[in-house]
């Protein structure tokens, strides 16, 4: 018994119901129980419907229950009931004590001594005006749930608690806070009637923030007493009953009244910033809402700011009424407003997502949970870890991606500091993401020969990745290129968690995958798509198990983000999409049964990366050979062998030798001895078999890329990565096996840890072979600027002349005409057309074989100025020749020759606009005149021509002074005009509406699909529904049913043989 004398305070309980009967009889007793027991008990029910107010009569006499509306809000409520006339009642032996109001929600069960330790603090403390209790929950009494309350800049509701944090003394002390929540709020009666009580414009949620703000500004103190412990179950803003005071919307209800109560309090140059502060979050609230599938949250967030605008004069009579009662400053408040709530819950939002734990819809920071916990969450309870180290970085997840990391910075470790990162299939990766922006939203890429065709969709995708890296596309590129092997680690530890048990063979399974020779081999030759991709397979994978497995609302988004995904590596890698085909094929044969849903879902998946692409889709059905190509150029590539690929490794640079992955091979064959889940693990080894074939066919073929170029040999990368992923995950299903067969011992243990060694042999080798010979390869951080060197000594003055530059190439000459700057990341993806690219391959091959002059009419033509080959080696018999060749080609004149780069300007002046006199057809000297773009067109003689250095196209389009020009065919098919004699503004542009349509429609499509792939956050209804279905199994096959009944049958009937014989 706490030293206090009882006598100096007459306590009121007032209890508010509304469909509380679940929780009641026991708040009832709670109450009547107190070891320090309440003078006077009053009761207000608001229109239960579940017999709440039957228990209070059981409880109460008839005269201390009062019968209100359902309308009726939480403070009028209080009001009524203190207006009846057993409230204010005499108490004998305690006349002239202090009266108290003690707040009793019909959800909130209080300790035996709760009220005696409130009073004890308030005895402690003369100013103290309202006190609270520690609030812990009412079905799990380990958490807490409120330890005081505050309120941020925003109208946040800040409890200073982590996300089901445990109460382990940690937040114990009794101290003054900014409020304390009405469940269980002990209210000097003189202050409430001051004050006038809650403020009936707040019927429900914030109206003890607000009352406690007014208390505070009034010169008086709200205490939180952590000595006093209540149960509450939060049942109101957890939604687990009807709301009928605020027509059941009190997401609503609770936004509008934390702005309400800021304006109100605030003085008003915080006022005028709250408001604009809160229209402008209110409005990111809602796109938010949106964006992760939760319409009802984004009309409650839109209506709750809306309404306070209509209301004006609600909000001026609210300002007035606590001007009145005002004692204290604002400055005496504001140490108690919370600070860094935003942060605050991205960081914790951050976490959940880190540590694996699912972060459901918990607005308000309440804390409370919906069912009782069980007893396996007593180990929990004691190893309570809320820290960001322990619950995320400790993880064996993040370790092992942190140690992948590691291993990667070491094996990079010559490409981590150079000045250009480039090589192999890699571009030079520089400009900005407003570079790549211009090229892949250009109806005429000023980028090569130029070209109307469609720009290939991965620079779409390298764009945006770069606005997302600070607008750095090196930054993006060396994320997917250089992280490669951390990154795929944590999607395959993903894809592994979702279907994988085991912990130890999770972790297995991201170790070898994110070390298989695929990922190795894209670093070092630089191929940008194939790295990608083997980061994306595993979220592919993941997506499609999601897709089977989840209830129909969330299996669609999983179907719509696949599609995304999928759309994605098909820009980098088209034969993504013919194995998702076949995969596809595969998923709705098996789990058939589940019925239309899925049917439709895999459709879905499938079509959305063919509409996403288009019109570059198209171009995959008119020039099949794109299908085997990826993103990036195409260097030499030796084949792999037989072995190489049945061990599931490319070949060619930066691949380790194939001993390295036969461990895991062999680990891989032996988990098909094992009887576990065989129907799973027989559709994972058959997507195996398709990869490998797929690998194999494909690094057999040699093809002559579109739109011409030297054959080259195909990169089996891609299908390689494809059948990894899938031996690895039916491995990893049938390795559940071999914990029991460790525990049962004899031979079965002897093959349980072979295999087991076997199968760490890869991840551990893997590692230490790439780390000791690091990345070998054509890819370095060092590339030669011998190019751009070269090019920064052309000086255009704004006639925008183009350079050729040659090369050796197998077989012939390599060829890349250039606008001024070296070529970069994207370039590659824009094709000129085939009768362009046939007329410049001639000319080429004319000019490097020595063969006359003509040829210099058609690099005239395309704006061809100068022709650079670069790093030559003077000493070398094939380099001399070219030198002599181009040396001795009429209208060539070198301008330099180093062993950095040879140039020669051609005689012939050119540019991006030409004006030619007379007629050109076979002339040895043709008069041009170059004009700068933008200059005015000088008067001349009639029957000049205007060329333009692009291939013609029915878009261009050029005026003089207003006046459309006349287009004329050329023999190189470059663009070409007739002109007058006289002079003007002239102005040449390329239009193409259906272009700009189309992008417009494309950003809309992909802006709608990003939407409805968003997963969003889980409600806790959602999780219970995803707990409660039952994981699909694969169906089995027809012939295979047939078979084991007709089995079934004759064992039966050799059974019945035998017992009717005995």
């Amino acid at each position: 018994m706490l030293d206090h004398d009882p006598a100096r305070h007459v306590v009121t309980a007032v209890i508010v119901s509304h469909d509380g009967a679940r929780w009641l009889p026991e708040t009832l007793a709670a109450v009547r129980g107190q070891s320090r027991p309440v003078q006077r008990v009053v009761a207000a029910d608001t229109g239960s419907t579940d017999g709440s107010a039957e228990l209070l009569t059981e409880y109460l006499p008839d005269d201390a229950v009062l019968d209100l509306p359902a309308t009726t809000g939480y403070g009028d409520a209080v009001r009524g009931a203190l207006g009846l006339p057993r409230s204010t009642a005499p108490v004998p032996r305690h006349a002239g004590g202090t009266e108290w109001i003690w707040l009793i929600h019909d959800d909130l069960t209080p300790e035996r001594d709760a009220l005696e330790r409130l009073l004890a603090a308030a005895d402690q403390d003369p100013r103290a005006a309202v006190l609270g209790p520690k609030l812990r929950d009412w079905f799990d009494r380990r958490r807490l749930v409120e330890a005081g309350v505050t309120i941020d800049g925003a109208g946040r509701r800040e409890t200073g608690l982590e996300q089901r944090e445990f109460d382990h003394g940690q937040h114990d002390g009794t101290r003054q806070v900014l409020a304390v929540s009405s469940a269980g709020m002990l209210v000097r009666r003189d202050v409430w009637d001051r004050l006038g009580g809650f403020d009936p414009a707040l019927p429900l949620f914030r109206d003890d923030i607000d009352f406690c703000w007014r208390v505070g500004g009034a010169g008086l103190r709200a205490v939180l007493v952590t000595d006093a412990v209540a149960y509450h179950a939060e049942a109101s803003a957890r939604r687990r009953r009807r709301i009928t005071a605020t027509r059941n919307h009190p997401r609503r209800i609770d936004r509008r009244h934390a702005v309400f109560v800021l304006l109100a309090n605030l003085p008003a140059g915080g006022m005028v910033a709250a408001l604009v502060r809160n229209s402008v979050a209110s409005l990111l609230r809602v796109l938010t809402y949106l964006l992760i599938k939760q319409p009802g949250n984004a009309l409650d967030e839109a209506a709750a700011i809306t309404l306070v605008y209509l209301r004006p004069l609600r909000l001026a009579r609210a300002r007035f009424r606590r001007r009145r009662d005002r004692r204290r400053t604002y400055s005496a408040i504001r140490p108690f407003l919370a600070r860094g709530v935003a942060l605050r819950q991205f960081a914790d939002t951050l976490t959940g997502i880190l540590s694996g734990e699912p972060v459901l819809n918990t607005p308000g920071r309440h804390q409370a949970v919906t069912v009782a916990p069980s007893p396996d969450d007593e180990a929990a309870a004691l190893a309570d870890q809320t820290s960001f180290l322990r619950r995320v970085v400790l993880r064996p997840g993040v370790l092992l991606v942190l140690g992948l990391t590691v291993v990667a910075v070491v094996a990079e470790r010559s490409l981590l500091f150079g000045d250009l990162l480039a090589g192999g299939a890699l571009l030079p990766v520089t400009g900005s993401a407003a570079d790549l922006w211009s090229l892949y939203l250009a109806a005429w890429p000023e980028t090569g020969l130029g070209s109307n065709a469609p720009v290939a969709p991965y620079v779409g995708f390298l764009a945006l990745a770069s606005t997302l890296t600070l607008g750095q596309p090196w930054i993006a590129v060396c994320v997917v290129l250089l992280g490669c092997v951390p990154l795929s680690g944590l999607t395959a530890f993903l894809l592994a968690r979702e279907v994988v048990g085991p912990r130890p063979v999770r972790l297995w399974t991201a170790a070898v995958y994110a070390l298989l020779p695929v990922a190795t081999g894209a670093v070092a030759q630089g191929r940008l798509g194939t790295a990608l991709v083997h980061v994306l397979m595993p979220v592919m994978g993941l997506l499609l198990v999601r897709l089977v497995t989840l209830p129909p609302r969330r299996s669609r988004r999983a179907a719509w983000g696949l599609g995304l995904v999928l759309a994605a590596a098909t820009a980098f890698v088209p034969l993504v999409w013919a194995l998702a085909l076949f995969t596809g094929m595969l998923v709705a044969a098996a789990f058939g049964h589940l019925g239309r849903r899925l049917y439709v879902s895999v459709a879905l998946s499938l079509t959305v990366p063919i509409v996403l692409l288009l019109p570059w889709s198209l171009e995959l059905l008119r020039h099949p050979t794109l299908w085997l190509l990826e993103a990036g150029l195409r260097p030499p590539t030796t084949g792999a062998t037989a072995a190489q690929l049945l061990l599931l490794s490319p070949g060619g640079p930066g691949t380790p030798p194939a001993w390295v992955t036969a461990g895991f091979a062999a680990a891989a064959l032996c988990s098909l001895l094992l009887l576990r889940d065989r129907k799973i693990v027989a559709a994972g080894w058959t997507l195996a078999l398709v990869g490998l074939l797929v690998a194999v066919v494909t690094s057999r073929l040699v093809v002559e890329p579109y739109p011409g170029g030297p054959p080259i040999q195909i990169w089996p990368g891609t299908a390689l990565s494809f059948a990894a992923t899938a031996v690895l995950l039916s491995a990893a299903t049938g390795a559940r096996s071999l914990g029991p067969m460790l525990r049962l011992g004899g031979l079965r243990r002897v093959f349980a840890v072979a295999v087991s060694a076997l199968a760490l042999v890869t991840p551990l080798s893997a590692a230490a072979v790439w780390v000791a010979g690091g990345v070998d390869g054509p890819l370095t951080g060092r590339a030669d600027m011998a190019v751009s060197r070269a090019l920064a000594v052309i000086d255009g003055g704004g006639t925008r002349p183009r350079t050729l530059v040659v090369t050796p190439g197998e077989g012939g000459v390599d060829y890349a005409v250039l606008r001024g700057e070296q070529p970069r990341l994207g370039d590659e993806g824009v094709l000129p057309t085939a009768p362009t690219r046939e007329v410049m391959d001639r000319a080429v091959a004319e000019l490097v074989a020595g063969q006359g002059g003509e040829h210099l009419h058609t690099l005239a033509d395309f704006g061809v100025q100068y022709v650079l080959y670069p790093r030559p080696e003077v000493d070398g018999a094939h380099d001399t020749s070219m030198l002599t060749t181009l040396d001795g080609t009429p209208g060539l004149l070198r301008m330099s020759l180093s062993d950095r780069y040879g140039l020669w300007r051609v005689g012939e002046s050119t540019g991006a606009l030409r004006v030619v006199e007379g007629a050109v057809t076979g002339a040895d000297e043709i008069e041009a005149e170059v004009l700068a773009v933008g200059d005015d067109l000088p008067d001349g003689e009639a029957g000049r021509l205007l060329f333009l250095a692009e291939p013609a196209d029915d878009g261009w389009r050029a005026t003089l002074d207003g006046a459309a020009l006349t287009p004329v065919d050329t023999e190189t098919g470059v663009q070409a005009w007739e002109l007058p004699a006289r002079g003007g503004a002239l102005d040449v542009r390329h239009v193409d509406p259906v272009h700009t349509a189309w992008l417009a429609t494309q950003g809309v499509a992909f802006l709608a699909v990003a939407v409805l792939a968003v997963p969003g956050a889980r409600t806790e209804e959602e999780t219970r529904l995803i707990e409660a279905t039952p994981t699909p199994r694969p169906r089995r096959p027809r012939w295979t049913g047939r078979r084991s009944r007709r089995g079934g049958r004759r064992r039966a009937v050799r059974g019945t043989t035998t017992a009717k014989g005995e």
